[in-house]
């Protein structure tokens, strides 16, 4: 888009032509420092606490981090600017700052923020000024909160423009993971002798931010939901088999088991025969996955999930018993597999079977 300039006289518009910081002559360092005293215009809401930050453990580096700031919810924010129209390799060294500071402490951060004030006082400050003004920006009162302090890192790319490889890097980085990332592109345009910048956000758009949110949110609750599941172990004999595992793999161990064992078809079909749904299927004669899958779906009626979903068919999952190739079902309820871990003790009671499933405990 372009920038006009209006003429209520004349009742006219004319494009203001854009330009480069090449062309403008002006350095990184002197964009950085226009930013820096306004960097609501890249990065609302953020406190910066260090300018050209590098870490003591960089000391061999020119690695540095442009601008560091806190946001009002105390997370740290990396800031990258570059004036090339590319963003060239930003997104990289901002991922390896973020992984760096984020382990910094509250203490840390004032620690920073009280040595980027006296450069920019040019003076000696109050030992703990900066301390203060990290609380009082956080508004808590008295004592830092650790547990609130530094739980996200933000990233924040700031350039003239960003390289499809670029821009394909953080759209991948935000649908894939729990990472803040945005791109904020800074053109410059020249009127008279005005140096005027058009700052708009590239990724995520305005429209598109409360949307990719409700999309992380939801994802997050995916996973808290998975990490919430019910997982249960496997004893034989009084010896851990396996700790930690859903229902239907827990099922698919204990048949290993028995089939490692070699004690027969017969008594794996008498344990779950017993089965409100069919748990298992069989096929004469020795088949590979593929001929597996082939057979299962021939039963496909609806054809709209596949029946090769419901059963553990891949090939190291397969059982090869006698003269048959038997597949287990991984559509268990607890209930289900209560009732089959019960047979399996009744079928083989010198085994002594136990799994935390039977106790309720998880």
């Amino acid at each position: 888009m372009s920038i006009y300039k209006f003429d209520r006289d004349q009742n006219e518009i004319t494009p203001i032509p854009s330009t480069t910081f090449a062309e403008l002559d002006m350095k990184e360092d002197e964009l950085q420092a226009c930013l820096k005293s306004q960097i609501g215009a890249i990065s609302p809401h953020t406190l910066v606490i260090a300018e050209k930050f590098k870490f003591s453990a960089w000391i061999d580096s020119n690695r540095e981090i442009d601008l560091l700031g806190i946001d009002e919810e105390a997370n740290f924010v990396v800031i990258e600017l570059k004036r090339t129209e590319d963003g060239r390799h930003m997104e990289l060294q901002s991922l390896r700052y973020a992984a760096m500071i984020s382990n910094f402490t509250f203490d840390k951060a004032a620690e920073i923020y009280q040595e980027f004030l006296k450069k920019e006082k040019g003076e000696d400050i109050e030992p703990d000024y900066a301390r203060g003004e990290l609380l009082s920006y956080l508004k808590w009162e008295g004592e830092p909160r650790e547990d609130e302090f530094g739980q996200g890192v933000k990233i924040v790319l700031a350039s003239a423009g960003f390289s499809p490889e670029l821009t394909t890097t953080v759209m991948w980085l935000i649908d894939n993971s729990q990472i803040d990332i945005s791109c904020v592109k800074i053109v410059p345009h020249k009127l008279d002798e005005q140096i005027l910048l058009d700052v708009q956000p590239v990724i995520p758009t305005p429209d598109a931010k409360d949307y990719q949110v409700s999309v992380k949110e939801k994802r997050q609750k995916e996973r808290e939901s998975r990490k919430s599941r019910k997982t249960y172990d496997l004893t034989i004999d009084g010896n851990p088999v396996v700790q930690e595992l859903p229902v239907n793999r827990l099922m698919w161990r204990l048949v290993k088991e028995i089939y490692d064992r070699d004690v027969g078809l017969d008594t794996v079909e008498r344990a779950l025969n017993n089965q409100s749904a069919t748990k298992y299927e069989k096929y004469e004669g020795k088949f590979n996955s593929e001929e597996v899958k082939t057979r299962i779906m021939k039963k496909d009626r609806a054809g709209k999930r596949p029946r090769t979903r419901r059963f553990f068919c891949q090939e190291e999952q397969l059982f090869h018993i006698g003269d048959y190739t038997f597949v287990l079902s991984n559509g268990w309820t607890g209930d289900q597999a209560r009732d089959a871990l019960r047979d399996f003790q009744k079928e083989l009671p010198k085994w002594k079977i136990e799994s935390s499933l039977l106790t309720g405990e998880s």
